[in-house]
């Protein structure tokens, strides 16, 4: 018996060559939440009042407060007092850790996000922190604690900058809805008209979703990283939007 698949529960053990696709990944990774009051930068934390869960406020511990500086360095906006963000300082050393396994290849990530500069606009005070629970989103994380799926946007330009210090290639990046396009999904719903497939109302419908930008389509975006690969990535060849990270 041929085996086609193996289920890991840690990196391979060697490099190799291939691809590491990371769909909805990066949203699902801790992040820690900021505030910014009276012109100093607390964390959020979990306390307690009366009968429930509630934020309370902690001052930044050493390994947070380089992270901090270092994205505050890198801000060119005034934010507001009382604004809340969040930030990943695990995202530099799990690609890190990816880029040591790929020996050859590259990494497909997708997720819903921005750019640094609409990541951390003025006008975000309340951050990207939602909940998901039964099908309905809302940002109050105490709610139903345990029952609820908890995400945060990505910061792409975070991604391509732990990318390129751990020695990979930012090869593109676009729009999910770009993405689609240059891969082709056009030439694959008009063969499905062409053919008469029944089933090709329901496929226009879910591309739809896709690409629409009120649907999937601009919310999520798409980054090659690459490693020892010169080849062109067709997925971006329609629009690559790396200068806006």
């Amino acid at each position: 018996m041929i085996t086609k698949v193996d289920w890991l529960d840690t990196l391979p053990d060697t490099s190799f060559d291939g691809i590491i696709l990371a769909n909805e990944v990066l949203d699902a990774m801790p992040v820690h939440r900021l505030l910014l009051k009276a012109g100093d930068i607390f964390e959020l934390c979990v306390g307690w009042e009366g009968d429930r869960f509630a934020w309370t406020t902690r001052p930044l511990t050493d390994d947070l407060l380089i992270s901090v500086n270092a994205l505050m360095q890198d801000l060119k906006a005034n934010l507001p007092d009382g604004y809340v963000t969040e930030i990943n300082p695990q995202l530099a050393p799990w690609i890190k850790s990816l880029a040591e396994t790929l020996n050859r290849g590259v990494m497909l990530f997708i997720d819903y996000g921005y750019p640094r500069r609409e990541y951390f606009h003025p006008q975000r005070t309340d951050g990207t922190l939602l909940c998901h629970y039964r099908h309905r989103v809302h940002q109050d994380p105490f709610y139903y604690p345990g029952l609820q799926d908890i995400t945060a946007s990505v910061d792409f330009t975070a991604v391509a900058h732990a990318a390129v210090q751990a020695g990979l290639q930012v090869s593109g990046y676009t729009s999910q809805a770009h993405f689609l396009v240059g891969c082709g999904l056009g030439d694959i719903i008009n063969e499905k008209q062409l053919t008469g497939d029944i089933d090709r109302v329901e496929s226009g419908r879910q591309a739809r979703i896709l690409t629409m930008p009120g649907e999937m389509g601009e919310r999520f975006k798409v980054i090659a990283l690459t490693k020892d690969l010169d080849i062109s990535l067709s997925g971006f060849q329609f629009i690559d939007q790396r200068r806006r990270l």
